[in-house]
């Protein structure tokens, strides 16, 4: 639907009022209803906003805007109206008698919420009517707000004249089954019967029945005095308005409780419920601005806001004090979900803002207060004085040490790292599982806190080279799980400092700092479906059709960010507000800062010969290229109007819908210019602009939603009605085969972990057998999810050494590390076959992982050695092996080779227990027996035992044992 053309001044102000009018009378944001042409109104799940207020001032439309979301509401509303019975006794259309009882009427409750200072609006119904409105400063209960209106219906039910009729909004105080409330028209509507706008009115008592109150249309000098209306209204703060009406307030007989755990603690001496404390913090005017999005409507970074100011708060009985009103508060909103919310709160460790920090971010509050922090170098004096918990009068806070590293933290990561390692590294090795599976936490958090103390060595990478069409190929990384660990506790902590800074517009790679269901990153289909659906909703939008769809992609993102600007902003912090954090640290914690970021960014050129690049895979890269993005998402941002153009961004993809297209071709070469800064550039060949009605096949497209519906089809089979899985695998043939000699090898991945246990799709799969060993082209998780598939799925394993030789680089990788994993948990015993394909692989050029994936074969079962394979192995990788964590069964043939390595290991072994037990002794100065079992124990960890009583070393072990002697 078209929008009709306006002057630039005009359209202006018209978003000036959309914007106001969003502002003071939107609760519900997601549901409104608009009126039809015989004057009944239509309800809409569809979104309101600005834009859509917008579209109601320029093309004359009414829409009814609802009160209430869940239990909350933001406003009450007496609806004043002349009796239907009235006016069908009357001829006249606009009786002047029954007018003036309306004025009057409205006049009588404007005295009494003058004389009790109780500020308010009136509004012109445009037909019949007049509303008076109250808007609070934050939401409050529903049931609270019904006694207020049934208090102001005292002071004039008794005297009301009969002819005229007054509805309250809310009706009644009961929740019942109803989350939106009952509708009000929005100001400035266009009423379809009467054809006439409803309007604010400035002043009540000088207001008076006139044929000049019927306005058809609005000049842009009436539509200045609206805004100036609204704009000088000052919002109410609800528990004043309950005191100058003298109400006590019944609570709710049914309020719901917290599932869990108790809603309700003590703070100290004072005991306060949720309402209590934010009522409190209100007294801060951007807290009290927040508020006013609560439930439903705060974004991410201001419901951390929230948890910061909450989440530490504590008595001398309940430590979980703050973490059982971050329930509450979080149990009222829409999709609440009490288990994932359990495990957030469980983990989650943020703190108080500060005043600046505040005032930094949200600087379009007008915050008045004079609090600055005051640094010494001890660190922040009186901390709770320059943060809005100042208002909780009986709270006491210490600084908070972001840099303290603790145990049940490494052994959360560890977890994580699990997960993250099996689902995202190229070839999820069994050796790094391992190797995380038996971690000393104790000797973690020593590592930690030696790399924040800038003692560190980083272990070398695992490397592959990943082959992809038109014969490129993408070098990725895996890092060891030392690395793993390490870095993902560091950028914990540096998120610490940076969660607020990320943009909502961003979807992709957003960290999980709760680590809910050991994720680092929010799960990528969840973050990707957002992002698909709020682009489409607005792609569908009537309103938006004449809008620019412009779609940019950032070339070889990873691969081009240039390091020295990544530490810099790293250094100095990204944003204002990071760089104010950073400006507050101690010496002491500014140097373990600098030494965070010193180890991630060595980690960063571990392997890089020039200044460009992160490396592509682990999670700690990641993060840092979305800190590289943060100012490019802010400049964008303010590049435009965020109310009538959108910005969405996953990871380099970029889409703005924007007004028009000269709009969008300027906001394209800023962007392009602004890239060019950061040292990255625009991929011209996928780059596209079309206007938003024409593009909505091309987006759909684009975000396909078959996955979405086989992903979970696949999850329910068992269910399912027929219909449904016969639709789902239909769709998931369709996907990899979609002509009969045709493969897309794209799908291939998600084909083989969907439907598994369907017999027709089973035989079709295991027909790929051939085609997949011989596929040198695909992603590490193709491989992987294949050769899961194949060895599950597979008894007879005919052809399983001539399909051996056609392996080629991530498949070959993907394959030993598969069948390492079956022989080690007794999954796989054809030893004939696997002595066949070691030989056929020993012909081969083996890359440095393959070979550490064969001798643990060999050093798992003996039967697979080969003499002069091993014989031919370097030191530092057969060290490597004999370290990874598992038992293993040295052959003879090994045996000196060992020895040797664990004689070179002898001295630095022996330091290190000597500066462990007592720096002024050595080994030499406690009894030998003590000795020799000190020194084999670190041999048999060197080996890589969990158990030395399952460890064999063949017959000498004594000569193991002489060694510790000499």
């Amino acid at each position: 639907m078209a929008i009709k053309t306006t002057d630039i001044s005009k359209k202006k102000l018209y978003k000036s009022l959309a914007n106001k009018l969003y502002e003071l009378f939107v609760m519900n944001k997601k549901y409104f209803a608009e009126q039809l042409q015989d004057g009944n109104y239509n309800t809409k799940n569809n979104i309101m906003d600005p834009l859509r207020i917008h579209d109601m001032l320029v093309n004359k439309k009414s829409y009814l805007t609802y009160q209430q979301v869940k239990t909350k509401l933001k406003w009450i509303c007496l609806d004043f109206d002349i009796d239907k019975a009235v006016i069908k006794r009357n001829d006249s259309k606009h009786p002047d008698k029954y007018m003036d009882l309306l004025i009057d009427e409205v006049k009588k409750v404007s005295r009494f919420l003058d004389s009790l200072h109780i500020k308010y609006i009136t509004e012109f119904s445009g037909n019949r009517g007049i509303h008076i409105w109250i808007v609070f400063t934050e939401s409050i209960e529903k049931s609270h707000a019904y006694q207020l209106i049934q208090r102001i219906e005292e002071e004039f039910k008794e005297s009301k004249n009969s002819n005229i009729n007054v509805d309250v909004f809310p009706k009644n105080g009961n929740n019942n089954n109803n989350r939106v409330g009952f509708g009000v028209k929005l100001p400035l509507s266009f009423h379809t019967k009467s054809q006439c706008y409803s309007y604010l009115i400035e002043d009540i008592y000088s207001f008076s029945n006139s044929v000049d109150n019927w306005r058809s249309n609005l000049d842009e000098s009436f539509l200045n005095s609206q805004l100036s209306i609204m704009s000088n209204y000052e919002l109410q703060k609800f528990n004043d308005v309950v005191t100058k009406l003298d109400i006590e307030l019944i609570e709710e007989d049914n309020k719901q409780l917290n599932p869990f755990i108790s809603t309700r603690g003590i703070l100290k001496e004072t005991r306060e419920n949720l309402d209590s404390i934010l009522d409190k913090l209100s007294q801060c005017n951007i807290v009290k601005e927040l508020l006013k999005n609560y439930p439903n409507n705060l974004n991410e970074n201001e419901r951390v806001i929230f948890v910061g100011l909450l989440n530490r708060l504590k008595t001398s009985e309940n430590d979980n004090y703050g973490k059982e009103l971050l329930w509450e508060f979080f149990s009222k909103i829409d999709n609440f979900r009490p288990d994932l919310t359990k495990k957030k709160l469980e983990n989650l460790n943020l703190y108080p803002p500060t005043c600046v920090f505040l005032r930094t971010k949200f600087p379009q509050y007008n915050c008045d207060c004079d609090n600055d922090v005051v640094v010494k170098k001890q660190g922040i004096v009186n901390l709770k004085e320059y943060s809005p918990l100042r208002y909780l009068k009986d709270t006491e806070l210490v600084p908070y040490d972001a840099f303290e590293v603790k145990e049940p933290e490494i052994d959360r990561i560890r977890k994580v790292q699990k997960k993250y390692t099996k689902q995202n590294d190229e070839i999820p090795f069994l050796f790094t599982h391992l190797e995380l599976d038996n971690i000393n936490h104790k000797d973690f958090k020593e590592k930690v806190t030696n790399t924040l103390n800038g003692k560190y060595k980083i272990n070398d990478f695992y490397k592959f080279n990943r082959y992809e069409k038109d014969e490129k190929i993408r070098t990725l990384y895996a890092l060891p799980a030392e690395e793993k660990i390490i870095s993902t506790y560091l950028i914990k902590t540096l998120n610490s400092f940076y969660y607020t800074e990320f943009s909502d517009n961003s979807y992709g790679y957003k960290f999980e700092n709760s680590f809910a269901n050991y994720n680092i990153f929010k799960p990528w289909m969840q973050q990707w479906l957002i992002y698909r659906n709020r682009i489409m909703e607005r792609l569908n939008e009537d309103l938006l059709e004449d809008h620019y769809v412009l779609k940019l992609d950032i070339k070889n993102f990873y691969s081009s960010i240039n390091l020295g600007r990544l530490r810099t902003k790293l250094i100095h912090g990204p944003s204002k507000i990071i760089e104010e954090k950073i400006s507050l640290l101690s010496e002491e914690q500014l140097n373990k800062y600098n030494n965070l970021i010193d180890y991630l960014m060595n980690l960063c050129e571990a392997e890089k010969l020039d200044d460009k690049g992160v490396p592509q895979g682990p999670a700690f890269a990641r993060y840092l290229a979305e800190v590289y993005l943060i100012e490019l998402d802010e400049y964008i941002e303010n590049l435009i109007e965020v109310n009538f153009n959108f910005y969405y961004r996953y990871v380099d993809d970029i889409i703005l819908i924007l007004e028009d297209e000269k709009m969008a071709k300027i906001v394209l070469g800023k962007i392009k210019s602004y890239l060019d800064s950061l040292d990255l550039e625009i991929n011209w060949d996928k780059y596209l602009l079309l206007q938003v009605k024409n593009s909505r096949n091309t987006f759909e497209n684009y975000f396909n939603n078959n996955k979405y519906f086989v992903d979970n089809a696949s999850k329910t089979h068992e269910i399912n009605s027929d219909f449904t899985n016969k639709r789902a695998t239909k769709i998931l043939t369709k996907m990899v085969k979609p002509n009969i000699d045709e493969i897309n090898e794209d799908n291939l991945s998600f084909y083989f972990t969907h439907f598994n246990d369907n017999k027709r799709l089973l035989e079709e799969k295991k027909k790929l057998e051939t085609f997949l060993f011989s596929l040198k082209i695909g992603r590490g998780s193709l491989f992987r999810n294949y050769f899961s598939f194949y060895f599950s799925n597979n008894n007879a394993f005919e052809n399983f050494v001539e399909n051996t030789k056609l392996l080629e680089g991530l498949a070959r990788g993907s394959f030993l590390n598969a069948l390492f994993e079956r022989v080690f948990y007794n999954n796989f015993d054809e030893k004939n076959k696997i002595i066949s394909v070691i030989k056929e692989l020993d012909k081969t050029r083996l890359v440095d992982y393959e070979l550490e994936l064969i001798i643990s074969l060999m050093l798992l079962d003996n039967e697979y050695i080969e003499s002069d394979f091993l014989n031919e192995v370097n030191d530092k990788t057969l060290l490597k092996v004999i370290g990874f964590k598992f038992n293993k069964r040295i052959p003879s043939v090994l045996e000196e080779k060992i020895l040797n390595i664990l004689w070179k290991q002898r001295k630095r072994i022996k330091s290190k227990q000597s500066n462990k037990y007592n720096k002024r002794s050595s080994l030499n100065g406690v009894p030998p027996t003590f000795r020799k079992f000190c020194t084999l124990r670190n041999f048999w960890q060197l080996l890589g035992a969990v158990q030395t009583s399952s460890f064999y070393l063949g017959h000498p072990i004594d000569r193991v044992a002489m060694l510790s002697n000499n």
